[in-house]
Parts: structure tokens; sequence; C-alpha cells
């Protein structure tokens, strides 16, 4: 039985039948790729859980390269400007159709009262 803490498909759903046309034929294969993977991945998160419930809890990998080491990485130019880049809530409807005029060079929560 799935995790009910998980999403699942709705009962009687028939991907053949319910889904895109095509959506199911590009899908099957990755599901059935990664599927098995993924859950063998969730079973081991749900020992190592339990292992730290009872007071086995985890250590830190030792520092490396990767995190003392003097290395950057150099933003192509498409995504060294950030005015597009969507700030706040995003269920405030409102700042969308505000931040759509030609002046428009970022979008935040909105501050004005």
């Amino acid at each position: 039985m799935p995790d009910p803490r998980m999403n699942t498909a709705p009962p009687g759903l028939d991907p053949e039948r319910d889904l895109p046309a095509g959506f199911w034929a590009f899908y099957a294969p990755l599901h059935r790729r990664y599927t098995p993977r993924q859950q063998a991945l969730a079973a081991k998160r749900l020992v190592r859980l339990a292992d730290a419930h009872h007071g086995d809890l985890p250590t830190h990998l030792p520092p490396s390269p990767a995190t003392t080491g003097d290395w950057h990485i150099t933003l192509p130019a498409w995504c060294q400007d950030q005015r597009n880049q969507m700030t706040g809530p995003a269920d405030d409807a409102e700042p969308g159709p505000a931040s759509c005029s030609a002046s428009a060079t970022s979008w935040g929560p909105c501050t004005a009262s």
C-alpha cells in the first residue's frame, strides 16, 4: 500500500484513457526506469529515520574541496539579470498585473497599504 502521506493517482485512474494523448507513452518508460530507485531510496530513508528516532543521529561528512576550496561558477549572461526573479507570496495575484508595464524591472511583494 502506498504511503498515505504521498501523492498517489486517484482511484480508478486509467492513464491510457484519462491522461492527454501521448503522455502515457512518454511517461511510462520513465516511470519503469526511475520508480524502483526512488522507492529504494525512500525505504532507506525510513530506516535511517527510525535509527535517528532511536538515538543513532546522522553525522556530517568531513570538509572537502567542494566546501572549503576557492571555486566559483561563471553565470551565463542570460541569468545574470535577475529582474525576472519572482519573490513574495505565490498566491498574491495583485503584483502580477502591476509588473506587466514596460517600466517594471522586478517583481516583489507589494508593500503599499
